[in-house]
């Protein structure tokens, strides 16, 4: 069946969400490729894959990001009818709404969103666009964020205001990022296939055509399954 890594319903966040088996096996193989080509990495999943552990990795010296997640988009209109707040407070409407609008669910987010009186201090496990930006992610070479909508914004006069705004004003150099809902097992295989190739010396970009290639190879005819992910490269 399919499964995608969008929000259930898009109109709310605190209707929850349902688990996505395939992220668990995607960064489990992930590491495997890792660990294989003896590679340093970590690992952050279920309970340990916090807003809080995220925003740990500020001014760190990581190359690398994959975030397997669901990911969220609202217009700012639809946001603020929600009368959605940032984890700082503030409303949208502000300058930087466009960056409120968009960003990843962590661990405990349907847990603290559903508490009505949550305390200010504790993260909601919404990780925005906006929060993104305030981070230092300026040795990070790439994050690749394999989850729904992680490429879509508010187009503005000057450029798009989305996740990937919030990563590059952190300092992000190139990402992987999807336009639309993403099948859940399919996104799985795909980022394998990615993985195996940068381990192998391909480059950033060969690496993505050969998980292309693959996923039409191994029966992902349609590309719906696969298309939805571009690159947004940084690099000189």
């Amino acid at each position: 069946a399919y499964r995608s890594r969008a929000l259930t319903d898009n109109r709310s966040m605190r209707a929850g969400v349902m688990p996505l088996e395939g992220t668990e096996k995607e960064v489990r193989n992930i590491a495997a490729i890792m660990k294989d080509a003896k590679e340093r990495y970590k690992v952050y999943s279920s309970c340990e894959g916090t807003e809080e552990s995220f925003k740990a990795l500020s001014g760190t010296d990581n190359t690398c990001l994959h975030i397997a997640t669901h990911g969220f988009y609202h217009t700012v209109s639809s946001a603020s009818a929600g009368g959605a707040q940032t984890a700082s407070g503030d409303e949208q409407g502000s300058s930087d709404s466009g960056l409120n609008s968009c960003g990843l669910l962590l661990s405990g987010a349907n847990t603290i969103l559903a508490e009505k009186n949550r305390p200010h201090e504790v993260e909601d496990g919404v990780l925005t666009a906006r929060e993104i930006s305030t981070l230092d992610l300026r040795k990070v070479n790439l994050v690749v964020l394999s989850a729904c909508k992680t490429g879509v914004g508010e187009v503005r006069e000057d450029g798009v205001f989305g996740l990937q705004r919030g990563f590059k004003k952190a300092g992000v150099r190139s990402l992987i990022m999807s336009l639309w809902d993403v099948n859940d097992a399919a996104t799985q295989q795909m980022m394998s296939s990615f993985y195996e190739g940068l381990t192998q010396g391909l480059s950033l970009q060969g690496a993505f055509s050969k998980a292309r290639r693959e996923m039409r190879q191994n029966g992902f005819d349609d590309p719906v399954s696969w298309a939805a992910f571009v690159i947004l490269d940084g690099m000189d």
